[in-house]
């Protein structure tokens, strides 16, 4: 719009000023401007080598990577060693350069290295702008590295800030799952749907206005935040039936899983459930359809193989049945149970 224009005539005028170079690079944050958008980051670079600004906003653009391929298609390709570089090299000027450290933690972590991604952290739990989001990634690397008393900790004050709370409480929620603390599990399961469904409202009113300004790839990245949201809203709803039902079938809060659905169709977790429910009312064609589906989700559920391997061995269907329970024990070598069964259809 006019911001660029008027942008875009300072550079002509002066070309050495790094602050022009630096804001216009903000501004095209569309993936057709990405080759564009590097190049003024890379320009601001040169003419403001003290400020660690312009090498955080180029990092960020290619940790995203957010492209415009030839056929029109938005690819993303992150380039992790560049970033890495353009961040170690504003820690060098600011040691305490608190958004290059959360963008390292990042890194970090979707390169599963846990322990590395904390030692990052350290210095953004002090200061607000970074606080919440420093407790959540935190807590995230404490779950990857099996520390889950210190995940806990980390996620309640991460539950305490506006932008992490709904996304925090799940996990939360998740975690007293797991521990069949089932009340506690419960109590975070309702927080996270509120708050899900609360920030769901926001962005929806966010695309619509984004969409009256005809910025149309802003308010389709809105659009795709607003999906996630629904799928980790879907993941709240069946995890609130699951602490319900004290993990185990219950019709009695089966909405609970019709809403969740409603949310992502595909997910495997739900279409299992629901395949459970139906194997508890003793319909066995619409259990094998729920589990079918399941699998066809995602193949890798082990219990879904299973209950669909239990099923073809009360239909007679003795290789099908041989075919679940092997991949199930692929999964899980550790089930006992599924070994001694398929020891004895084996000899059959």
């Amino acid at each position: 719009g006019k911001a660029k224009e008027s942008l875009e005539k300072l550079i002509d005028l002066c070309p050495l000023n790094g602050e022009v170079h630096l804001k216009l690079a903000k501004l095209l944050s569309h993936p057709d401007d990405f080759h564009r958008a590097k190049l003024l980051f890379e320009i601001s670079i040169e003419l403001l080598p003290n400020q660690t600004e312009p090498l955080v906003s180029l990092a960020k653009l290619l940790y995203k990577g957010l492209q415009s391929s030839p056929d029109g298609s938005v690819i993303s390709k992150p380039d992790f060693s560049a970033c890495r570089h353009y961040l170690a090299k504003a820690i060098e000027l600011d040691s305490s350069c608190l958004k290059a450290l959360i963008q390292l933690a990042k890194i970090a972590l979707d390169q599963k290295s846990p322990e590395e991604a904390q030692s990052h952290l350290s210095l953004c739990f002090k200061d607000p702008s970074t606080q919440a989001e420093a407790h959540f990634l935190c807590a995230k690397a404490n779950l990857m590295a099996d520390q889950q008393e210190s995940a806990i900790v980390h996620l309640k004050k991460a539950a305490d800030s506006k932008p992490k709370r709904a996304e925090a409480n799940l996990l939360l929620g998740e975690i007293f799952l797991t521990r069949k603390d089932f009340p506690r599990a419960k109590s975070y399961c309702e927080k996270s749907i509120r708050f899900f469904k609360e920030d769901i409202i926001i962005d929806s009113e966010s695309t619509k206005s984004l969409l009256e300004k005809s910025e149309f790839f802003q308010a389709r990245t809105k659009a795709e935040s607003i999906e996630g949201k629904r799928k980790s809203l879907s993941k709240a709803h069946l995890s609130l039936y699951h602490s319900l039902g004290k993990g185990k079938p219950n019709l009695k809060h089966s909405f609970l899983l019709s809403e969740a659905l409603e949310m992502n169709p595909r997910d495997a977790g739900i279409l299992h459930e629901l395949g459970m429910l139906a194997l508890e009312a003793g319909n066995q064609m619409e259990a094998k359809r729920h589990f079918m589906g399941a699998l066809d989700a995602d193949w890798h559920s082990d219990k879904t193989h299973k209950q669909l391997g239990l099923l073809e061995i009360e239909a007679n269907e003795r290789q099908k049945a041989i075919l679940h329970l092997s991949v199930a024990l692929d999964i899980d070598p550790k089930q006992k149970g599924i070994k001694k069964l398929l020891a004895e259809l084996r000899n059959q």
